[in-house]
């Protein structure tokens, strides 16, 4: 579903990701509407296993404890897993190929693409814009503040379909939020693993972080900024204080 903006063409555009898919967002049709009215183009998809793509005999799954584990969903994922894929990795793809759609449309500009995700669909917009970094900002509105939280905690409230297998051997979801620097990022009444809005402390990086250092075979983030320019990043994002003074005195150890 695509909704253009009284400007027409060569207005920002912004893809909305519910966790419900469209019907998730036809509730929410005013808010559309009136981005429109302001000048923007708003698509709402429906990825890969959710809305017009879940199979028919399905209906959604509840948000209880047997449903989160055992509901259709859950099954879908498993099986994923069983094929060596994932279903958020799928769904991810779904929104990658949307954004290259939506550079095919007239009335789009190719380099003014938005993401805004609401549940579960802030992490698929949160994958998809770190891959695709010809997205221009991202805001997220109440999606799940970390994998961590919900491996220290016996129950949680979110679908096994979020689920990454392996990932917390290298990395958390702040650390796919700091890929999209220095892009606008919005992080919007983030949960933790009870849904619950978070306590500040729960996105604050660990003490731990600053005692690590980043040796990398090549700049894995930004191929275009020089030596001083990336230290002074991978120092700001593992907090360290005074990042531009510290990726200096390392420079000239060098």
């Amino acid at each position: 579903m695509i909704v253009v903006g009284d400007g027409l063409a060569g207005l920002e555009t912004v893809l909305v990701l519910h966790e419900r898919g469209v019907a998730g967002i036809s509730k929410q049709s005013a808010w559309m509407t009136a981005l429109a009215a302001d000048g923007l183009n708003v698509m709402a998809i429906d990825v890969c296993g959710v809305g017009e793509t879940r199979l028919q005999s399905q209906g959604e799954d509840s948000e209880g404890y047997e449903g989160l584990l055992l509901g259709a969903e859950a099954q879908w994922a498993r099986r994923a897993l069983n094929v060596g894929l994932s279903l958020l990795g799928l769904r991810v793809f779904s929104v990658l190929r949307t954004l290259e759609y939506l550079r095919t449309r007239w009335e789009a500009q190719a380099d003014n693409l938005s993401i805004a995700g609401v549940g579960r669909g802030a992490l698929w917009g949160l994958y998809a814009a770190a891959l695709d970094r010809g997205v221009a900002r991202v805001a997220a509105l109440r999606g799940l503040a970390s994998y961590k939280c919900l491996i220290e905690h016996r129950r949680y409230n979110h679908h096994f379909s979020v689920f990454l297998p392996g990932c917390l051997r290298e990395f958390d979801l702040p650390h796919v939020a700091a890929c999209l620097a220095p892009r606008p990022l919005a992080l919007i009444n983030t949960v933790n693993q009870r849904k619950e809005r978070c306590e500040a402390a729960v996105l604050h990086r660990g003490p731990e972080r600053a005692a690590l250092g980043y040796v990398g075979h090549e700049p894995g983030l930004y191929l275009e900024l020089g030596a001083a320019q990336n230290l002074e990043l991978f120092a700001t994002l593992y907090g360290l204080s005074e990042p531009a003074r510290r990726a200096r005195e390392a420079l000239d150890r060098v």
